[in-house]
């Protein structure tokens, strides 16, 4: 019974309460040469105070809007980590808190669009829980 109560706690300490997110993250550059730009930048996502991103849930990036040529949204990277530590145990439980995605796209080569800026945005899903106190 002792056993069933424990494993109950813990698995009410971790479920999550979820919340859909979406982000979009953007990249830019001006085109002022003939040999074009990339747009080349690593958007990060931090999760508010006291919620984690449920790893499993992000997805890959999707893009929304681009001007330019070969739009790129990378497959995120989980990063900031907050360790928690089970009561009355030694095990650890990792959550993240934060995410990085890089984006791209390119302006193309020549003596066109000059001075025009190239952007791209990409949108991420995912969930957010809460992290355990």
């Amino acid at each position: 019974m002792k056993l069933n109560i424990m494993i109950a706690i813990i698995i009410w300490l971790f479920a999550p309460v979820a919340h859909a997110e979406t982000v979009i993250l953007e990249g830019q550059c001006r085109k002022t040469s003939d040999s074009g730009c990339t747009a080349n930048n690593t958007g990060t996502y931090q999760a508010p105070a006291g919620k984690y991103i449920e790893p499993d849930s992000v997805t890959a990036g999707s893009v929304v809007s681009f001007n330019g040529k070969e739009p790129r949204c990378m497959d995120p990277v989980l990063d900031g980590r907050f360790s928690y530590t089970i009561p009355n145990t030694t095990a650890t439980a990792t959550f993240f808190t934060a995410f990085k995605a890089h984006v791209q796209v390119q302006s193309g080569s020549g003596l066109n669009n000059m001075q025009q800026v190239f952007k791209i945005k990409c949108e991420y899903k995912f969930r957010l829980g809460n992290l355990p106190r």
